[in-house]
């Protein structure tokens, strides 16, 4: 693990101390620019379930999600588009 990414800098760095985590990330996007990152994890809410799978994998990352992966059949629709 290379850092956390919270609903904002200071609640990812608060939770990433409390659990003895490496430092957050300023930002989901500075997390997806970072080289060493292979697999993003996404545990936020539904509504941004795919968005956020959507940013990780257009960066080339590995992705594990709660599902729902989408929560519209557009959105599902669009995701066929994300395999290799």
């Amino acid at each position: 693990m290379h850092g956390v990414v919270g609903s904002s800098h200071g609640r990812g760095a608060e939770r990433g101390v409390a659990l003895g985590l490496p430092p957050a990330y300023e930002s989901f996007e500075a997390m997806l620019a970072d080289p060493r990152v292979d697999v993003v994890h996404i545990t936020t809410p539904n509504r941004l379930h795919y968005p956020q799978a959507a940013a990780a994998l257009v960066a080339g990352k590995h992705v594990v999600c709660e599902k729902p992966l989408a929560m519209t059949s557009a959105e599902r629709a669009s995701s066929s588009g994300w395999r290799r």
